[in-house]
């Protein structure tokens, strides 16, 4: 009968969890560095406890931002990104910080924490002029995670997109990949990376659309623009973009990609067959260049010519 008395009980009269102490993570952090192993297991296990409730002890962890030791670095990290919005005042100012690591793991966290780092973005969209890469990359991703359902935060990266430099662009297509082909203003971003002044953007635009497939359907006409682009490679890469999104207009990249095979250089004929057998059987108009590049002079690309026969003539 006691038994069955104690639940309620305890729902009447509830155990309050008191709040971990600075000296207590202080402590667990010390621990953390030391060389017992077993010590330090318990030290991750006790601070991978904290939470939402913890804010007060985050600037405690910020220094462990910048620590010679990565997993130490990745673990605060991650408690600071549990930590939710009561965390993010300190990681804003961390912003700010003269360590390229510390700027780094903090927009890391933000990234992590997804919309409870809401209060963060006119930090992060500074943030995205940093002079580091990964702080730029990082702090694209926080904000397209701010905003799922993209109605605010992706208008304001389109506006950035338009004046920001390239490395930054480059740092907010790959971020909405993560968004993907089905939210409109995303892919209106990302298909703008096919017109874009610099070949770098234009073959990552090309890439990121490959990896998203048949579920790209609206990009076949712009890949299909970007067949005649200026540069072979962006040339070859939206072909293979197309093989990928739509195999049945693959076949229109099929002459421009023979053409190719007969390139100066090995590297763009290499290139060229490798992607003619991505489309297969409807590129067997270029099996007969296909065939004399089996005596090229280059060993990958006779590789690649043959490689791409098999795939045209299998049945």
């Amino acid at each position: 009968m006691k038994a069955l008395l104690t639940l309620p009980f305890l729902l009447l009269f509830p155990i309050t969890v008191q709040a971990i102490s600075k000296d207590e993570v202080r402590r667990l952090l010390f621990q953390l560095n030391g060389k017992n192993v077993t010590e330090r297991q318990l030290a991750v296990r006790e601070l991978n406890k904290l939470g939402s409730k913890d804010g007060h002890v985050a600037p405690i962890l910020l220094p462990y931002l910048a620590d010679d030791n990565e997993q130490i670095r990745q673990i605060v990290t991650g408690i600071l990104s549990r930590m939710g919005k009561a965390a993010v005042p300190v990681l804003i100012q961390e912003l700010k910080s003269e360590s390229a690591l510390v700027r780094r793991q903090a927009t890391l966290a933000l990234a992590l924490m997804g919309r409870q780092a809401q209060p963060a973005s006119k930090a992060l969209i500074e943030a995205l002029k940093d002079k580091e890469r990964d702080v730029r990359a990082f702090a694209a991703l926080a904000l397209v995670k701010i905003d799922p359902e993209n109605k605010q935060t992706l208008p304001m990266i389109q506006k950035l997109y338009q004046r920001a430099s390239k490395d930054i662009r480059l740092s907010i297509i790959y971020a909405l990949e993560q968004v993907g082909p089905k939210v409109k203003t995303a892919m209106q971003i990302i298909l703008a990376g096919l017109d874009d002044d610099s070949e770098e953007v234009r073959i990552s635009t090309t890439a990121i659309l490959a990896r998203f497939g048949p579920d790209a359907k609206q990009a076949v006409k712009p890949l299909q623009k970007a067949l005649t682009d200026k540069s072979e490679t962006v040339r070859i890469s939206a072909a293979s973009a197309l093989s990928s999104v739509d195999p049945e207009k693959s076949q229109l990249a099929v002459p421009m990609l023979t053409k190719l095979l007969k390139h100066p250089k090995a590297e763009v004929r290499r290139s060229a067959a490798y992607v003619l057998g991505q489309i297969g059987p409807s590129a067997k108009d270029a099996v007969p260049t296909l065939k004399s590049l089996t005596k090229d002079r280059d060993g990958l690309v006779r590789q690649a010519a043959s490689l791409a026969l098999t795939r045209i003539l299998e049945k």
